[in-house]
């Protein structure tokens, strides 16, 4: 089964302030053989549809999205799970799986502390 990675951001209409996400997928695709790609959800292409239904139409049949959000706010909550829904009632025999976010995690304390470490 043709499997696919998106990382899902929420976008900035300056294209500058999208390039940490773009920085994070090549993090990611150095660590597996399977594609990863970016998308967003608001000010910029392309979104989760978009990809999830372009690469659908390629030959991908499944769809591991993980929101790179820290926190589980409206767009993990409702916006992503409702395109997910979509997709899946449109296009039924593709898998979409939808990760958890950040969260309170202790690698994210780790990089909260050193942050605070390099100006102390």
């Amino acid at each position: 089964m043709k499997s696919m990675i998106v990382v899902l951001g929420h976008g900035s209409r300056a294209a500058e302030h999208n390039q940490g996400l773009m920085q994070v997928v090549e993090m990611v695709r150095s660590k597996t053989d399977l594609p990863v790609t970016a998308a967003f959800m608001e000010n910029c292409r392309p979104n989760v549809d978009t990809v999830i239904r372009g690469a659908a139409a390629e030959g991908y049949q499944r769809f591991i999205v993980m929101p790179l959000f820290l926190f589980r706010g409206i767009h993990v909550q409702q916006d992503v799970p409702k395109e997910i829904v979509d997709i899946k009632r449109d296009l039924p025999e593709l898998e979409v799986i939808f990760t958890g976010h950040l969260g309170p995690d202790p690698k994210i304390a780790e990089i909260v502390w050193d942050r605070v470490r390099e100006v102390i």
